[in-house]
């Protein structure tokens, strides 16, 4: 039994409206004729649509080391952090990327300041520096700074 609450919405392409059980009554659409649908079943197809239509995709943060060539700061983190930084929590959210400034400069990142000391670690995202941390200060404090440095960043 059909009961309408509203009046009918017809715009020429489909009329629309609601029974006394808070669905809609889809009508004059060829291919969807007589389809019932909740309003819970419409709002949650409208979300996704929401999502997937205005949701652009995030540009992947990285973390970019500066090293040189016989850097002894540089050596000590290839021992200590290299082998397992992709491994872990931190690795797997944010890659990190090396670049020697013996042979070339970075121009993919937009830096606040030029790099002066080695290792640096430049927190960046869409190209762009966000943050940094100077020097490698051994692999207890490397990881509280680099949290630290990505929690200011909400990463």
């Amino acid at each position: 039994m059909y009961i309408p609450a509203r009046a009918h919405k017809d715009n020429g392409f489909m009329t629309a409206s609601l029974n006394i059980f808070n669905n809609i009554y889809i009508t004059s659409i060829p291919a969807i004729k007589h389809c019932l649908v909740t309003r819970r079943a419409l709002a949650a197809m409208g979300l996704l649509i929401a999502i997937f239509a205005f949701s652009a995709p995030a540009a992947a943060a990285e973390l970019v080391m500066f090293r040189r060539a016989g850097c002894p700061y540089c050596a000590a983190f290839d021992r200590a952090i290299g082998p397992i930084y992709p491994k872990t929590d931190i690795g797997k959210r944010i890659a990190l990327r090396q670049v020697d400034l013996d042979r070339s400069a970075d121009g993919k990142i937009a830096l606040m300041s030029p790099i002066r000391f080695t290792p640096t670690f430049v927190l960046a995202e869409s190209g762009r520096e966000l943050g940094r941390l100077e020097g490698y200060p051994g692999e207890d404090f490397f990881w509280g700074l680099l949290e630290r440095l990505l929690l200011q960043h909400r990463l």
